[in-house]
C-alpha cells in the first residue's frame, strides 16, 4: 500500500471512532466492528491501523491497555499467481521497444 493510501485509509479508519470515550471500547465492538467488512485483508489492515492507534494511546496514558490486542481476524487466503515469471519479463522487455521498434527514452523509467 502507498504511504498516501495508507494514511488516507487510516484517516477514515480512525474517523470512524472519534465519537468514542477511549475507555469504553471494547474488545467485543472492536471484534464486530471487524466483522462488517466484506475482505479479511481489509479487516486486518482495519484491525492494524486501529491496534496502533489504542498502543498510542497507552503510550500517552490515555488507556491502560490495548483492546484491538486480543482480537483476531482469520487470515486471508493465499493469491494465485497472476501471471508467470516468463509473462512478465515479456512485459518488462517491451517496456524498453516502441511500435516503431527502436527503444524509447521512458522504457528503462518505466521497467523500474
Amino acid at each position: 500500500m502507498r504511504s498516501h493510501s495508507y494514511r488516507s485509509s487510516a484517516e477514515h479508519q480512525l474517523a470512524l471512532w472519534l465519537d468514542f470515550d477511549l475507555v469504553q471500547v471494547k474488545r467485543s465492538r472492536l471484534a464486530q466492528f471487524l466483522d462488517n467488512w466484506e475482505g479479511r485483508r481489509s479487516a486486518q489492515a482495519y484491525k492494524g491501523h486501529l491496534s496502533k492507534f489504542f498502543a498510542w494511546c497507552c503510550r500517552r496514558g490515555l488507556l491502560n491497555s490495548n483492546p484491538a490486542r486480543d482480537v483476531t481476524v482469520e487470515k486471508p487466503q493465499a493469491r494465485d499467481v497472476y501471471m508467470t515469471d516468463e509473462q512478465y519479463l515479456a512485459i518488462h522487455r517491451n517496456l524498453a521497444i516502441g511500435k516503431d521498434k527502436r527503444p524509447t527514452s521512458s522504457g528503462p523509467m518505466v521497467q523500474c
